[in-house]
């Protein structure tokens, strides 16, 4: 058997200027998504707002624009986001190079020679915000805004 390639020559050119097409859409729609879920996991967060510092350490990273294999990895950087969704047994703390521990903000400044923390109880805030994402009106925007562009590219 033997397949003549060269009648597939117009639809490769074509095939290529849809790839061109969706291109920026992909990387637009997966960049909005990325921005959705990090919004929906702050909030998600805020119940465990002391300082802000978890909320604004839940930020894209490893942002790739790359046409259709576009990638946007959210992430809650930081200590306190894995304590948090993992939960922490009870614990005490003892100070490491001093006598004492400096209790303090918020309190009275006093000293301890230890303390006991009764610990956390796990929270996956992460994958709770991400799941509440509301990612279908950007999937809707981006196939509509993909469906016209390439009638488009391949009309003309």
């Amino acid at each position: 058997m033997s397949v003549d390639a060269s009648d597939l020559g117009p639809a490769l050119r074509a095939l290529e200027r849809v790839d061109d097409e969706l291109a920026p859409i992909a990387e637009d729609v997966v960049t909005a998504m990325a921005d959705a879920v990090q919004a929906s996991v702050r909030s998600a967060a805020r119940p465990h707002r002391r300082t802000g510092k978890l909320e604004a350490n839940i930020r894209k990273v490893d942002a790739r624009r790359a046409g259709l294999h576009t990638s946007v990895t959210v992430r809650a950087t930081g200590t306190v986001a894995p304590i948090i969704i993992g939960g922490q047994r009870a614990h005490d703390i003892r100070p490491r190079r001093a006598r004492a521990l400096k209790l303090g903000p918020g309190m009275t400044e006093a000293f301890a020679a230890g303390v006991h923390h009764p610990g956390v109880r796990a929270d996956p805030f992460f994958s709770r915000g991400a799941a509440a994402a509301n990612l279908d009106p950007i999937l809707d925007r981006g196939a509509d805004r993909a469906a016209h562009d390439v009638a488009a590219a391949m009309e003309g």
